[in-house]
Formats: structure tokens, sequence, C-alpha cells
């Protein structure tokens, strides 16, 4: 199972992807392959247009963590991001499970 966290506060982010969806042979899953490549487009659109830091990324086979401050462009690129992995979770409802936790700052 494919789980993707989110939880926003405030003027942060923080996502965590983790887990294969076991739908085929490592390289052949073919729902692994579009979330890798969703994660990648959204990392690398952070990186070079929201300001995302390379510190703030962790990576490890079947995991990545960001963490990330809002602006115009991560709000954009992560509601897109969103916006697909919710389309892929409908579509495959017993392989990815996508998780949104808002978190409020008490005053």
């Amino acid at each position: 199972m494919i789980q993707i966290r989110i939880q926003t506060k405030r003027n942060e982010f923080v996502l965590e992807v983790e887990g294969h969806a076991g739908l085929g042979k490592k390289g052949e899953d073919i729902l692994c392959a579009s979330v890798s490549g969703m994660v990648q487009m959204l990392e690398l659109g952070l990186l070079a247009l929201a300001g995302l830091s390379e510190k703030n990324i962790e990576k490890k086979d079947g995991f990545l963590k960001l963490h990330c401050f809002f602006n115009q462009e991560s709000d954009v690129l992560l509601k897109t991001f969103i916006l697909s992995a919710k389309v892929l979770e409908r579509q495959n409802p017993e392989k990815i499970k996508v998780f949104q936790i808002e978190k409020t700052v008490k005053q």
C-alpha cells in the first residue's frame, strides 16, 4: 500500500510518501511508477520554483519526506499533486491512500 500524508500548518507543509503498490515486480508496477513520477515532479518544481532546500528532503527506498514553506508556487504545485494523487486513490482504493492533516496553531 502506498500512503501519502500531507500535513499543513499555517505557512508550511510536510509531505510523506511511503510504501509500494504491489501491482507488479519492482520496475514493472505502473502505480508505483505513476506516484514516483508525480513525487519527482513535485520535488523538482519545489526546488526550482518554490525555494525548497535539499536539506529539507529525506529519501530512502520507498520513502520520501519533504518540508516546505507555502508561497504562490508551492501552493499551486502541492494542490496539483494532491489532485493527481486523489485520482489515483479513486482508481486504486486498495493500493493507495491520501491523508490530509491540517494542524492548527494554538495562540
